[in-house]
């Protein structure tokens, strides 16, 4: 128990670290997933605004563009060495190992997608959606490992193998709101059913 409290402590640490960050970053990330183009005009155009119109307080913030992939890039790669180092010290508990795995492909995923225009669209849409889909699968082993339980693979990289055939389908592919809905659901799916384990965990514990 005592063992199990630490490692839990590992990861919530880990977890509260990127989850600002990721939080701050998503509005940006999200518009630009559904419209690529105009949020790329605005973040070449625009500055930050750091002063409200009262001028005598912080009272709005905006991110370019830029500087929330920045923040949506860093913030789980950072996660992902603290649940690493952690999972250094104690072995034995591989839900840790598979977080930091989770944790980096999303950062990897994130990073593709930032370089949207620069580099070939089946990097930056296919190939970085998939490794955030797959993020989330294995995001969602490592809670079913913390709790004893096993995963088979079909279930672990469903998601990606949706998100890759789907864009297999040219309707699918060419639609940008079409595929920022279904990679939102497939985060959301696995987030829930990683929720429920946590619950049953607590329920038997």
């Amino acid at each position: 128990m005592q063992l199990r409290y630490r490692l839990r402590r590992a990861a919530d640490i880990a977890f509260a670290v990127a989850s600002p960050g990721t939080r701050l970053a998503n509005a940006a990330i999200l518009q630009y997933v559904f419209n690529p183009i105009s949020s790329l005009k605005r973040s070449w155009t625009s500055q930050p605004q750091l002063v409200g119109s009262s001028g005598d307080a912080l009272s709005h913030m905006s991110l370019d563009l830029q500087t929330s992939f920045a923040v949506a890039v860093f913030t789980p790669a950072v996660a992902g060495c603290l649940l690493l180092l952690s999972w250094l010290h104690y072995r034995s508990n591989q839900a840790l190992a598979q977080w930091s795995v989770g944790f980096f492909l999303g950062a990897v995923g994130l990073a593709l997608i930032g370089e949207r225009g620069r580099i070939p669209d089946v990097w930056s849409i296919v190939a970085a959606n998939a490794l955030i889909a797959a993020a989330y699968g294995i995001m969602w082993k490592g809670v079913r490992t913390f709790e004893g339980r096993s995963s088979r693979p079909v279930f672990v990289y469903a998601g990606a193998v949706v998100w890759i055939l789907a864009c297999a389908i040219p309707a699918f592919y060419t639609t940008g709101n079409a595929r920022g809905l279904l990679i939102t659901a497939i985060g959301i799916a696995y987030s829930l059913i990683a929720a429920v384990e946590l619950w049953r965990g607590e329920a038997n514990s």
